[in-house]
């Protein structure tokens, strides 16, 4: 119980942190300095995030012994901050909206808590997916 408690803790800094960062004057260049930091919270860099399999990242995360959609919303809250700051090319920009929804929807499907939040981050990565096709 206190290890989730932990998790829980964690999630909340970690939203906190990335509705900062993203909302921050800071040049993009900081800006993603700041997201990657935040990737060593999994003891990985993030162009391991970035340059996994979308369904590498479940099983990847299942190894940590706890609890799955805790962590799987806290990587997704991570990618979803790295593709609002990624200066990369448009293609990893594409793959990494599309790993950040993946996670999202994977939590809410199976979440029994309701999150305005989450559901503003899948209906904002869905439309960035949908404006890519379009451009």
């Amino acid at each position: 119980m206190i290890h989730r408690d932990y998790l829980l803790k964690m999630l909340q800094d970690l939203a906190t942190a990335i509705s900062a960062l993203i909302v921050s004057k800071k040049p993009l260049t900081e800006k993603q300095r700041d997201v990657e930091a935040l990737y060593s919270f999994f003891n990985r860099p993030a162009d391991f995030f970035r340059s996994a399999e979308s369904d590498e990242l479940l099983p990847f995360l299942a190894s940590f012994d706890d609890d799955l959609l805790l962590r799987a919303e806290m990587l997704a809250g991570i990618m979803y901050a790295d593709a609002r700051c990624y200066m990369g090319s448009h293609n990893q920009r594409i793959d990494i909206i599309r790993k950040a929804l993946m996670l999202y929807q994977y939590v809410e499907q199976r979440s029994d808590q309701f999150s305005l939040d989450r559901l503003e981050r899948i209906d904002f990565l869905q439309r960035q997916l949908q404006d890519s096709v379009t451009d």
